[in-house]
């Protein structure tokens, strides 16, 4: 992780003494670094979809927070937008949880894929995926909402040899301020646009 180094200007050896106590030090210092790595390795992970990668519901109220209140103060708008691939219970009745893992780790790089850089995806439970898109609304959400359904159209899983696996994606969306203000009242908007 990292190396001390340490000079004496006179030019005078350090004394086996000396010695002992820098190796006493780097110690403590290596088991802080450590434990500081872990704790931030944690702290990711707390934060985190294990399976697919993408950020989970605990990270989509931190970010929708910081983008909502940037939003505000800049006066954009912001877009949430919810996402349910389905029939989703059929591939893992019908080939195995184990299909849906892939299907949903496919599913979730074929959505990401159609974003922009400053957008946040997250896995929000199960088959739900909920997008975070600043400074977008009206006709440009529109093209997103027309995409992704491309993009979930298109991507195509083989579950079992000759035997591919394809579902749409419903969509709905709820733009701050228009559609209100609360993470609630956005989400609920966005489910009944579905």
């Amino acid at each position: 992780v990292g190396v001390i180094a340490l000079y004496d200007v006179a030019g005078a050896e350090y004394s086996p003494r000396e010695e002992q106590l820098l190796s006493l030090i780097a110690r403590q210092v290596a088991g802080a670094i450590r434990t500081g790595l872990l704790f931030e390795q944690t702290q990711e992970h707390a934060l985190t979809d294990s399976l697919t990668g993408l950020p989970n519901s605990r990270y989509m109220f931190i970010a929708f927070d910081q983008e909502a209140a940037r939003a505000r103060a800049e006066g954009n708008p912001l877009t949430l937008m919810l996402m349910n691939i389905d029939n989703f219970r059929e591939i893992n009745d019908s080939f195995g949880h184990h299909a849906g893992d892939r299907f949903l780790m496919g599913m979730a790089r074929a959505i990401r894929s159609q974003l922009r850089v400053c957008d946040t995806c997250i896995r929000y439970s199960g088959d739900e995926f909920v997008a975070i898109l600043p400074r977008l609304a009206g006709d440009e959400v529109e093209q997103v909402v027309e995409r992704m359904t491309e993009a979930a159209r298109d991507y195509c899983m083989e579950a079992r040899p000759g035997r591919p696996v394809q579902v749409t994606l419903s969509i709905g969306y709820a733009t701050l301020p228009a559609d209100g203000e609360a993470f609630a009242s956005l989400m609920a908007t966005a489910a009944t646009r579905m």
